[in-house]
């Protein structure tokens, strides 16, 4: 009894451990991307994404660069597609100043969707907060304002008729 309860806790620890490895990246996860560029020494290097909105992936945040020319960029793809690669603008600054500008490209893997494959099986449900034709009436709600407006009506009538009533003086 207790291998087979070792072997059972063997495999509950290992699984998330082998999922781990085969982590699939969907649509809207971050992915961490570095790379090692060599440059000159006394040199910088600068790293810069271009703007635009039609790109398939956007970088989150500034490039990091840590000594030795790593640069290290937070990405987030939008689309799914194949692994590839996203090119950003690299700056090497040497330390007379001059200039030299470079392709810098960062790994991307793969991402796939995060709706499923066949869409066109699926079925729409129709929006539960609209009010429209196909909604039921609660009677018991109805009932209840009805009683509301009726008590506050009879306490409308008794105020009145007390305010009007005249009073005895002394």
């Amino acid at each position: 009894m207790t291998r087979w309860m070792a072997l059972v806790l063997l495999c509950a620890l290992a699984a998330p451990a082998a999922a781990q490895g085969r982590r699939v990246l969907t649509v809207g996860d971050r992915i961490v991307s570095v790379v090692e560029i060599s440059i000159p020494a006394g040199s910088r290097l600068e790293v810069s994404f271009p703007n635009t909105d039609s790109s398939r992936v956007q970088a989150i945040g500034r490039v990091k660069i840590e000594p030795g020319a790593r640069a290290t960029a937070t990405l987030v793809a939008w689309t799914p597609g194949p692994a590839t690669s996203v090119t950003a603008r690299g700056r090497i600054i040497a330390g007379d100043g001059s200039v030299r500008t470079v392709p810098v490209r960062f790994g991307l893997p793969a991402v796939q969707s995060v709706l499923p494959r066949d869409t066109s099986q699926l079925k729409p449900k129709p929006p539960k907060d609209v009010i429209g034709p196909d909604r039921r009436i609660d009677w018991r709600l109805v009932a209840a304002g009805a009683a509301l407006g009726a008590w506050l009506l009879v306490l409308l009538y008794w105020l009145r008729r007390r305010r009007l009533r005249p009073r005895p003086e002394p």
